[in-house]
């Protein structure tokens, strides 16, 4: 019964980060910018938005931690409740416990939520602005430490980086949505 249990956490983990992700990325972003002085929520995620490779890469971090543990709890879930005795072949089980997991955790963990935050992601930002900077500041440190070991790592195999990319600015479709709302 724990496990089942531990099971839903991850995946409600899971499902956050993902509707997060896209959320951040629908979001229109002018608006924020605006409403800055006015919303302490608008403050935060302007401080989201001059960064956004950081947020999207801590946010990424929370979204595998999750899908590891899930994975784990999945696999030990079906092989001892569900196949105990049922299924000696251990490849099959293997099979079996990646089939099943992939698919719960791909509709309830990932399509389902996407679909949902991308419906109002403003209203979805600022519903979880609380537990997304919690979650920010525990996980960033794992995710700047993952990043530097990357660009560590690209430039040691002679990779150059593009420092002067910016995602700052207001692109076109963040125009042509204020202008049009």
């Amino acid at each position: 019964m724990d496990v089942i249990i531990y099971l839903l956490i991850t995946m409600a983990f899971s499902a956050f980060f993902s509707g997060i992700e896209i959320a951040f990325v629908s979001v229109d972003k002018l608006r924020f910018e605006i409403k800055e002085k006015k919303q302490i929520t608008s403050r935060i995620f302007s401080m989201f938005f001059k960064n956004p490779n950081n947020f999207i890469s801590t946010m990424l971090v929370g979204n595998n931690i999750a899908l590891v543990i899930y994975g784990i709890l999945m696999a030990q879930l079906i092989e001892q409740s569900l196949l105990a005795g049922v299924i000696e072949n251990r490849f099959l089980v293997v099979l079996i416990q990646t089939f099943v997991s992939t698919i719960i955790i791909l509709a309830g963990g990932e399509f389902l939520p996407k679909a949902i935050f991308r419906i109002n992601p403003n209203l979805m930002l600022h519903i979880f602005v609380v537990p997304l900077l919690i979650c920010y500041i525990l996980l960033y440190p794992i995710s700047r430490l993952v990043s530097g070991l990357s660009s560590f790592l690209l430039r040691l195999f002679g990779m150059k980086l593009n420092k002067d990319f910016s995602a700052k600015a207001f692109g076109k479709v963040d125009l042509d949505y204020f202008v049009h709302t």
